[in-house]
């Protein structure tokens, strides 16, 4: 959150002043100096010079706090003067404002995350116009680390429920056919383990499988968050114990039925 302070400036700039590529701490910092009336020449070597009176707001400084961000009207660019009053009060001013910035960065990710994991996105939400039945599915949720990326979607097809695993993995093919059924097994933190079966169309490829949810199942995934799942493909299985978002199911399963 940035904070303005009243000012009374009086700046001649010229308009050759060009503006460098700023050091900056993910967002702007505006501090106030004391600096009298002063002439500053760019630090870049150019002749240009902004003559400031009163105070000057300073958006950023370089790594040795010698050289200073300004910005008004015209006059933008690096100042660099080593004779600068209160160079002690920016450098404090500077930290405070960066101590600020991530305080409030982490309570607003905070925030944000908790509306996340609180709320339901969907990919797709409505009435079928042909057939009357709701579908209503979910985004793609990451569940597995990037290495992996496996996302889960959670789908309500007129009262059926479904899950969909997502992976870049090649694990052969996701097959339905019984001789070869693909599956994935769900390991809860509480030891239970909750298998799905494909019961889509064969998918080769990257590992995509469809399993469908019963009322078991989505009680028993409600009541602990995830360890670790394998994926089984026709050639290969994976088992995926990075998860990211291990209470996916304990948030998100609540959706098929809002």
């Amino acid at each position: 959150m940035k904070t303005y302070f009243p000012l009374i400036l009086l700046i001649i700039c010229n308009l050759n002043l060009k503006a460098q590529q700023l050091q900056e701490f993910g967002t702007e910092i505006q501090v106030i100096v004391e600096t009298g009336t002063k002439v500053y020449k760019y630090s870049a070597g150019f002749d240009s010079y902004c003559k400031i009176k009163d105070s000057i707001p300073i958006y950023a400084t370089g790594k040795k706090y010698s050289r200073y961000l300004i910005k008004q009207g015209n006059c933008k660019g690096y100042i660099e003067d080593k004779s600068v009053q209160n160079e002690e009060f920016i450098k404090t001013q500077v930290a405070n404002k960066i101590v600020a910035y991530k305080k409030e960065k982490i309570i607003q990710d905070s925030i944000a995350k908790i509306e996340y994991k609180k709320n339901c996105q969907y990919e797709t939400n409505e009435i079928d116009d042909f057939n009357g039945k709701l579908r209503k599915y979910t985004d793609f949720y990451q569940v597995g680390d990037i290495l992996s990326y496996l996302s889960i979607q959670l789908r309500n097809f007129g009262g059926n429920y479904s899950i969909v695993f997502d992976s870049a993995e090649d694990l052969g093919c996701a097959s339905s056919y019984s001789h070869d059924k693909s599956f994935v097994q769900v390991k809860l933190e509480n030891g239970d383990i909750v298998k799905f079966y494909h019961f889509g169309e064969t998918d080769c490829g990257s590992f995509r499988l469809q399993g469908r949810l019963t009322s078991g199942e989505y009680n028993r995934l409600l009541k602990s968050p995830i360890d670790k799942i394998r994926l089984q493909g026709t050639s290969y299985y994976n088992d995926i114990e990075d998860i990211v978002y291990k209470e996916v199911f304990m948030d998100k399963l609540k959706c098929l039925k809002q």
